[in-house]
């Protein structure tokens, strides 16, 4: 989670939007300043009882910035939801970095 959110924070191309989700809370990710909660970020991350989530978004599929054949790329667990987002599970540094590593080269 601290890597997750030092890298991310690091880079100042992308912007950190906490939201809460009811009972879950989340952190959204956007490569825009000043994203509007919840509509903007192409990117998320959420805690869950072992692991972490992390999220590809509408916004970064109907920008262009990511294409799904890209993702099966990276991701060997790579889950895509029935509203086109994407999802992966990190459950260790290195699954963090790898998202890192993805980021760097999208932007």
């Amino acid at each position: 989670f601290i890597r997750l959110l030092m890298g991310i924070a690091a880079d100042n191309r992308l912007t950190l939007v906490p939201v809460s989700r009811g009972n879950f809370s989340a952190i959204h990710v956007s490569s825009l300043s000043d994203p509007r909660p919840y509509a903007d970020a192409e990117f998320a991350f959420k805690g869950a009882k072992d692991h972490m989530r992390w999220w590809f978004r509408k916004p970064a599929f109907e920008s262009g910035l990511v294409r799904l054949n890209t993702l099966y790329e990276w991701f060997d667990d790579l889950g895509v939801r029935d509203n086109g987002e994407a999802t992966t599970d990190l459950r260790t540094v290195v699954d963090a970095e790898k998202v890192l590593d993805l980021l760097g080269e999208l932007l």
